[in-house]
C-alpha cells in the first residue's frame, strides 16, 4: 500500500534529522548507511537530484546544492548505501573536497568500481580525479606493521596507513614504532599524492588510491584567487563612474547660468569665472566615464581570469540516462547522467 505524502514527509524529515546528527560527529566524517526504510530512501533522493539540477554551481554558498547534500545524507540514513555517490558530488559542489574524497573512498570500498553499472563507473572515473587533484592524499609505511600514527595531535590509525585524505597544507605527523619513542616529522603536503617511510628509507611515490582510509583532521582554507582585485576594480570603476555623473550635472547647470546671464558674446562680471568652470565640470565628467570604462573592463577580464584558473567541474550534472555539459568558465566538461 503506498504510503500518503503527509506519512511520507514526516519520513523524510526524520531521516534528515537522523542524517544531521550522524554526520555533524568529528570522529564519523563519513555517515554509515544502516536504515530500513527504502520509500524514506527513494524520496530523499528525489528530493536531492531535484535540488542538485537546480544548482547554478556557486561554490559553498550554493543553497540549492547544500540542501541536496542534506537529502542526499537522509538517502544515506534511511538506508540507500549508493546515495553516497550523490553525497560525495554534492560535497564537491560546496567545495568540501576532503569530505567528497572520503565519502567516494567509502562508496567506492562498499561497491567496487568493477562491480559498478557502466554509466555510474564511467562517471566515478571522471568526477574522483577532479576531486582528488584539491586534495592531499598520505600514505604512512613502517617496517613493522601496526605501528600509530597520529596527525596534527588526532590519531590518524595504523600503518600501513594509506590514502589518508587532508587538505593541503602543514601537518605534524608522529609515529610509534614498537612502543619506541615517537618519530615526528612536519610536512608540507600539496594536493596529490604523498608516501612517508617511518624507520626504514626516505620517501617514495604511491600508487593510485584503491582503498578507503578517512580522515577530519582540518577544515580546508577557502581560495582567494583574484577576488580582492576583482572588487578593487569594480569599487574603482563605481566612483569614477560618480565622479562622471557629477561631472555632467555640474556641467549643465554652470552652462545654464552661463546662458541665463546672457554672456555669449559679451563681456559680462563672473562670465569668465562660469566659463572656467563649465570646462573643468566637462573634465570632471570625461574623466569619470573613460575610468569608468576601464575599470569595467579590467573588472571583466579579471572575472575571466579568476573563472578560467578554477577547476573545470567538481559537481557532474545529473539527469535520466543521457549525455549533459556544464560550461564553468569557458573549459567545457561533459558527464553522465542518471
Amino acid at each position: 500500500m503506498p504510503l500518503s505524502r503527509a506519512r511520507s514527509r514526516s519520513i523524510l524529515v526524520a531521516a534528515v534529522l537522523g542524517s544531521s546528527s550522524l554526520s555533524a560527529r568529528a570522529d564519523v566524517p563519513v555517515p554509515s548507511c544502516t536504515g530500513h526504510n527504502s520509500a524514506a530512501a527513494a524520496t530523499a533522493r528525489a528530493e536531492g537530484l531535484r535540488h542538485y539540477r537546480a544548482s547554478k554551481r556557486e561554490g559553498p554558498s550554493d543553497a540549492e546544492m547544500a540542501t541536496a547534500l542534506g537529502f542526499f545524507e537522509a538517502a544515506c540514513a534511511a538506508g540507500d548505501d549508493s546515495a553516497l555517490e550523490l553525497r560525495a558530488y554534492a560535497l564537491a559542489g560546496v567545495e568540501r573536497f576532503v569530505e567528497a574524497a572520503q565519502t567516494l573512498d567509502v562508496f567506492l570500498a562498499a561497491h567496487p568500481a568493477d562491480t559498478l553499472p557502466e554509466g555510474t563507473k564511467a562517471r566515478v572515473a571522471q568526477q574522483q580525479p577532479e576531486i582528488l587533484a584539491r586534495v592531499a592524499s598520505l600514505s604512512v609505511d613502517t617496517p613493522t606493521p601496526g605501528a600509530k600514527v597520529v596527525v596534527n595531535h588526532q590519531p590518524a590509525g595504523v600503518t600501513p596507513l594509506a590514502h589518508l585524505r587532508l587538505a593541503p597544507g602543514r601537518y605534524d605527523v608522529e609515529v610509534t614504532i614498537d612502543g619506541a619513542s615517537p618519530i615526528t616529522r612536519s610536512l608540507d603536503l600539496a594536493a596529490g599524492e604523498r608516501s612517508e617511510s617511518f624507520g626504514a628509507s626516505s620517501p617514495t611515490a604511491s600508487p593510485e588510491p584503491t582503498a578507503a582510509q578517512t580522515s577530519n583532521l582540518e577544515p580546508e582554507a577557502p581560495r582567494k584567487g583574484l577576488r580582492p582585485f576583482i572588487i578593487g576594480a569594480a569599487a574603482g570603476g563605481g566612483v569614477l563612474l560618480l565622479g562622471g555623473i557629477a561631472g555632467v550635472i555640474w556641467a549643465n547647470e554652470r552652462s545654464n547660468t552661463y546662458n541665463d546671464a546672457k554672456c555669449g558674446g559679451t563681456t559680462k562680471p563672473g562670465c569668465a569665472g562660469t566659463l572656467s568652470q563649465y570646462n573643468a565640470a566637462r573634465d570632471i565628467e570625461i574623466v569619470g566615464f573613460v575610468g569608468a570604462g576601464l575599470a569595467a573592463a579590467a573588472t571583466g577580464v579579471l572575472l575571466l581570469l579568476d573563472t578560467r584558473s578554477q577547476p573545470t567541474t567538481h559537481a557532474p550534472a545529473i539527469g535520466m540516462g543521457t549525455w549533459t555539459c556544464s560550461v564553468p568558465g569557458l573549459s567545457v566538461s561533459c558527464g553522465t547522467r542518471f
